[in-house]
């Protein structure tokens, strides 16, 4: 439960940096230049947040025990792969 209350804490941090950020860049469709500084800063901190953020996701699949069985069996920390079909 902690793990998902960490998780959501960081979602509601990260979508608060989002409305700061593109809340300073102006109003949505303005009459003059949009391509502003602020905008150039939320653009750019929006790139990175999608990089990382598909870095992460790719981290988390790679670590994923895709053999199916549990790694916390000692016979698997032994160096022995005992067949799962004897079970």
């Amino acid at each position: 439960m902690s793990v998902l209350f960490l998780a959501l804490s960081v979602v509601a941090m990260m979508d608060g940096i989002f409305i700061l950020l593109w809340s300073g860049t102006g109003p949505l469709f303005p009459l003059g230049e949009w391509w502003t500084n602020e905008a150039k800063l939320a653009v750019t901190f929006t790139i990175v947040t999608i990089a990382v953020a598909v870095m992460f996701v790719f981290g988390q699949v790679t670590m994923y025990s895709w053999q199916g069985h549990d790694d916390s069996d000692p016979r698997f920390s032994e160096g022995e792969t005992p067949d799962l079909l004897d079970e």
